[in-house]
């Protein structure tokens, strides 16, 4: 059911299954793909059955942030959409449980790497994932793929 619901939310916000491989970005905050903007799928994540709905501690939020960030890697590092979206798409998320720093937020990154190990990635496609995300941060990418690999 929750799977459903994000891919629903995928749908609906970055333009169905082809996601935005022709994704052109905006100068705004979202990356238009289509029939909506990855924005739109983290507004849409708390009417969608997100994790986030009325967490209680620090402990639940930071789960139901790994999760909700685990579940959107999973399902958009298969489309080979624009890694830029996909950044945007997590700091929104971020944003919506007060995080700011997602980058260093541990559920953040144990969320990235979830995400990436339930995938149907090739190892070589994760790679490849990992270093589009984490760009020039070594320290990212050591972790991610550590991380990762752990998961598998």
């Amino acid at each position: 059911m929750r799977i459903q619901a994000w891919m629903l939310v995928l749908g609906m916000g970055l333009g169905g299954a082809s996601l935005g491989c022709n994704a052109a970005l905006s100068s705004s905050t979202s990356a238009s793909t289509g029939m909506g903007s990855v924005s739109s799928v983290s507004e849409q994540l708390a009417d969608s059955g997100s994790s986030m709905a009325s967490s209680s501690s620090a402990g639940e939020e930071a789960a139901a942030l790994e999760q909700d960030v685990s579940t959107y890697t999973a399902l958009f590092s298969e489309t080979g959409a624009d890694v830029n979206a996909y950044l945007r798409g997590v700091g929104a998320l971020a944003e919506r449980y007060a995080v700011s720093d997602w980058e260093r937020d541990p559920a953040v990154t144990r969320g990235i790497a979830r995400g990436l190990a339930g995938s149907r990635l090739s190892d070589d496609e994760i790679g490849r994932f990992i270093e589009r995300v984490a760009g020039n941060d070594a320290e990212m990418q050591d972790h991610l793929h550590a991380a990762t690999v752990a998961l598998r």
